[in-house]
């Protein structure tokens, strides 16, 4: 409203010349101010009971317990290693992985705090492209299986693979019927098995890296998803908010295989294995990291680095010790370690001596008179030609045994 510059203000009275008026005009105000209170009450109820659903999907920090840790994350393999089992539940698992990944040929220049930080910003750019298609779902849920935790999933492979370029690495892609990869190639590059190569090296990995990385951007948006293995391979499941389903993380756009299909894929395994390696169920963080640890000695013993494979290896075992395969591997990893000194080698020299067994039989007397001269050979500490040549002698004398008989 305009202002009338020339408008004579009103006459008023001298203020000691208002008679006074009646009480009721109090009770008016006060009825009007608890009027204007209730209407405001009834507009606040309203408008809370019709506002629009907010999106669930939240960035969350990283934590699979209900307490945080009672002391700072670890920054280092050796302060990994000393982590409870409750206190490596409260770690994010980006950063246990990449903790594993620290020293290893492949990881140079590697900063977690960087890595962190652009594993966040993929959760958010991931959580903005799920909100913007929402009505998708909304409009036809059938066309994802009338499930949310589907769409989220289809929206989280397609925001990866499409705006990140994540995919497996060519070079290690394995043909079925064909041979595997030797350990000492797949595993030789750390970029390849651990998520910084997804992070850093143009978004390339395996199923070693691939997998985790799901469940790291997953878990910041609050969705349910575990790691689970199979023979000499990794997926990953989404098992909480009511649902369960697999997830294929090396395929083209999101793919879900049943249990079943990894029974024979990418090998078949027996019951035994099943029980003791805890295939096909969804991992708890000892068993996360006990994988981790398992990738961690089998990239060191790639590089020849037989005595650090020891350490990993031990960890992998302590945190998952039902696992034959633990152990067996421990086992042969300290066996190259043996390799590796004149010590060591005599030792496994004398272990396979000892497992020939030469019958007690007059043809076999020669076999058995040079059994006894290598055994003392090895103990004396020969050297190493002498005693390969002697066993090159053993062998023929066995061969000759046989075909007298």
């Amino acid at each position: 409203m305009k202002r009338t510059p020339h408008t004579k203000p009103r006459n008023r009275k001298p203020r000691s010349e208002v008679k006074p008026k009646s009480g009721a005009w109090k009770i008016r105000a006060l009825l009007s101010i608890v009027a204007v209170l209730l209407i405001g009450v009834f507009i606040a109820v309203f408008v809370t009971k019709t506002a629009p659903e907010q999106s669930p999907i939240q960035i969350t920090s990283q934590k699979q317990t209900a307490k945080s840790p009672q002391k700072p994350p670890p920054n280092t393999w050796e302060e990994l290693t000393k982590l409870s089992s409750n206190e490596l539940a409260a770690q994010d698992i980006a950063r246990v992985n990449l903790i594993c990944a620290l020293g290893l040929p492949g990881s140079e220049g590697v900063d977690l705090k960087t890595n962190l930080t652009t594993l966040s910003q993929m959760a958010e750019h991931i959580q903005r492209e799920t909100e913007r298609h929402q009505y998708r779902f909304d409009k036809d849920p059938a066309e994802f299986e009338n499930s949310k935790g589907k769409y989220r999933i289809m929206m989280m492979v397609t925001v990866l693979q499409q705006d990140f370029r994540l995919h497996y690495n060519t070079e290690r892609i394995w043909q079925e019927g064909t041979e595997n990869e030797p350990n000492e190639v797949f595993f030789a590059n750390s970029a390849d098995i651990f998520i910084h190569g997804l992070i850093k090296h143009a978004g390339m990995g395996t199923c070693s890296s691939m997998p985790v990385l799901f469940a790291a951007i997953g878990r910041r948006l609050g969705y349910p998803i575990r790691l689970v293995k199979t023979k000499a391979h990794l997926y990953a499941r989404w098992d909480g908010d009511g649902e369960t389903f697999n997830i294929e993380c090396t395929s083209l756009g999101f793919v879900s295989h049943n249990d079943e299909h990894y029974r024979a894929w990418p090998m078949p395994f027996s019951t035994v294995e099943e029980q003791s390696e805890g295939y096909l169920k969804s991992m708890n963080p000892d068993e996360e990291f006990s994988v981790f640890c398992q990738i961690r000695g089998a990239c060191l013993q790639a590089n020849q680095k037989h005595q650090e494979s020891i350490t990993a290896f031990t960890e992998a075992y302590r945190r998952f010790p039902q696992s034959r395969g633990n152990l067996h591997m421990l086992q042969r990893a300290n066996r190259l370690y043996a390799a590796t000194t004149p010590e060591g080698r005599a030792n496994l020299r004398l272990t396979a001596l000892n497992q020939i067994s030469i019958p007690n039989h007059p043809s076999y007397s020669a076999a058995q008179s040079t059994k006894t001269r290598l055994s003392l050979m090895i103990g004396s500490g020969a050297s190493e030609f002498e005693i390969e040549a002697e066993m090159a002698a053993l062998n023929a004398e066995l061969y000759s045994a046989r075909n007298r008989r």
